[in-house]
C-alpha cells in the first residue's frame, strides 16, 4: 500500500502541472487573440482613414504604399504601443498628401497668378510702347519746329531781300 500512497502525491503534482499548463496556455491564447485583434484594428484604421476617391491616381498610389508599409509593421507588432506608434506614423504621412480638391485649388491659384503676371507684363509693354511713341512724336514735332524756324529765318534776312537771288525773266522785273 505504500506504493499507492507514494503515487498519489505524484499524480496530484502532475494534475496540478497539467491544470497550470492549461491555464497558462489559455492565457497565451487569450494574449495572442488580443494581439491579433489590435493588429487587425490598426490595419483596418489605416485602410479606412482616408477616402481614396478624394485623391488623384498618383496620390492614391502613394497612400497605398504607406498603407502597405505600415500594415506590415503593424502585423509584426507584439505590443499595443508598437501598433499605436506605427498607426500614428502612417497618419502623419497621410496628412502630407494633398487631396484632388487641394491640388485643384493650388493649380487654379497658380494659373491666376500666371495670368495676372502676363496681364501686368502686357500693360507694361503697352505703356512702354505708348511712351516710346509719345517720345518719337515729341522729337518729330521738335524737329519740324526747328526746321520751320530755320526756314523762316533763312527766307527773311539771310540773302538780303530775296529779289536779288532771282534769275531768268523774273530778274528783269526787279531791277
Amino acid at each position: 500500500m505504500e506504493q499507492k500512497k507514494s503515487r498519489k502525491p505524484l499524480i496530484i503534482v502532475i494534475v496540478i502541472l497539467i491544470i497550470a499548463a492549461c491555464a497558462a496556455g489559455g492565457a497565451v491564447v487569450y494574449h495572442n487573440h488580443q494581439i491579433d485583434q489590435m493588429r487587425s484594428t490598426g490595419v483596418t484604421e489605416l485602410s479606412t482613414t482616408l477616402d481614396m476617391n478624394d485623391y488623384r491616381e498618383e496620390q492614391q498610389a502613394e497612400i497605398q504604399k504607406i498603407i502597405d508599409t505600415y500594415s506590415k509593421k503593424i502585423s509584426a507588432a507584439t505590443e499595443q504601443d508598437e501598433v499605436d506608434k506605427y498607426t500614428e506614423a502612417a497618419l502623419k504621412e497621410f496628412s502630407t498628401i494633398e487631396t484632388d480638391e487641394e491640388l485643384t485649388a493650388k493649380e487654379e491659384a497658380a494659373r491666376k497668378a500666371a495670368e495676372e503676371k502676363k496681364r501686368k507684363e502686357e500693360e507694361a509693354r503697352k505703356k512702354a510702347e505708348e511712351e516710346a511713341a509719345a517720345a518719337a512724336a515729341a522729337a518729330e514735332a521738335e524737329a519740324a519746329a526747328a526746321a520751320a524756324a530755320q526756314q523762316s529765318s533763312g527766307s527773311s534776312g539771310g540773302s538780303g531781300g530775296g529779289s536779288k537771288g532771282c534769275v531768268g525773266n523774273d530778274a528783269k522785273n526787279f531791277y
